[in-house]
């Protein structure tokens, strides 16, 4: 659309010649002498266009047509498509609402009631631990290594009383520096050696033993005054 003022002052322009200048020659040879360089800005009385968008400025955007070229989607399609998507059946989810009625809480209230989560949990656990081997990194497995005793310690203190004191006792190199042996010599020979000769190392169990004579009332060794009562020495 033309611009209502400059076609305005075009007019004015064009009526002011036509009666001040009758002789077309006239008129010609004066719009020669007037120099005009074909420039907006050069004319006079022009409405300021500053506030509007030139073409280099439009340039940067793009048309109903291209944008349409580009497969973007109007605020219309998408509202009809929306609207195309058949309706979901939720009567079997819970709401928020009914939720709350329930007394369930969210994760954020239930922080804030100082109940503690999973890795907080976790985290103390495996500080009481404390890489401690598989084998023994439960409380049954412990009592289990000692033997389920409750009163273990009391236990060890028994045990270890009925040990000698190592002041008490030579050690073996202490032994042998004293002239002891603390094996027998190859010199010496062993019961399975006797065995092997033919040699008794034990009494058979088909012989009796001191032990069952006593028990039979027989006697197994005399004193002196058994000897004298069986065989009197006359002193005559």
């Amino acid at each position: 659309m033309a611009n209502p003022t400059l076609y305005d002052n075009f007019t004015r322009v064009k009526n002011w010649a036509v009666e001040k200048f009758a002789d077309k020659e006239q008129l010609a040879n004066t719009l020669a002498d007037v120099a005009f360089s074909g420039d907006y800005n050069d004319l006079i009385n022009t409405p300021d266009l500053s506030s509007y968008a030139t073409k280099t400025d439009l340039n940067a955007y793009v048309s109903q047509t291209a944008l349409e070229g580009m497969s973007y989607a109007t605020t219309t399609y998408v509202s009809e498509a929306i609207a195309a998507i058949p309706g979901v059946d939720l009567s079997a989810y819970v709401t928020k609402d009914m939720l709350s009625a329930q007394s369930y809480v969210t994760s954020t209230a239930l922080e804030s009631m100082a109940y503690a989560t999973t890795t907080y949990v976790m985290d103390k656990v495996n500080a009481i631990i404390d890489g401690a081997p598989a084998a023994l990194d439960t409380l049954n497995e412990l009592a289990a290594a000692i033997n389920d005793d409750a009163n273990y310690a009391a236990t060890v203190t028994t045990a270890l009383g009925t040990k000698a004191n190592a002041a008490d006792v030579y050690s073996k190199t202490e032994i042998q520096n004293m002239g002891y042996i603390s094996s027998i010599p190859a010199e010496y020979i062993t019961d399975s050696e006797l065995s092997a000769c033919g040699y008794l190392t034990s009494i058979p169990a088909e012989y009796i033993t001191d032990s069952e004579l006593s028990a039979c009332g027989y006697a197994t060794a005399l004193t002196q005054a058994q000897m004298d009562a069986l065989f009197p020495i006359s002193n005559s």
